[in-house]
């Protein structure tokens, strides 16, 4: 495995079979964070509020707003730890 997923996270082989293996993976909440505030940062560049200018909203306005979907942003989250993390660890 890449040696910065094993020094900076948790990965656990939990169960292994004939055709399947099963891994806990555990993230510092640092790595969450880094990546919250990559994607809140791209969002920033292009987000409008009423009172700004076009990519000058500061991110604590952006993270309050109730139009954007926080779930969804959550789910893009993971989904770049695991293509950056995972998917390289096993290839």
């Amino acid at each position: 495995m890449e040696d910065s997923l094993k020094s900076e996270n948790n990965v656990v082989l939990v169960e292994k079979d004939k055709n399947l293996s099963v891994y806990d993976f555990k993230f510092k909440s640092q790595l969450i964070d880094n990546k919250k505030d990559s994607i809140y940062s791209s969002i920033q560049k292009t987000y409008t509020h009423t009172g700004f200018r076009k990519g000058m909203v500061p991110k604590n306005l952006i993270k309050s707003d109730t139009k954007i979907n926080h779930s969804g942003l959550q789910e893009s989250v993971y989904k770049e730890i695991i293509d950056e993390y995972i998917v390289n660890a096993f290839t």
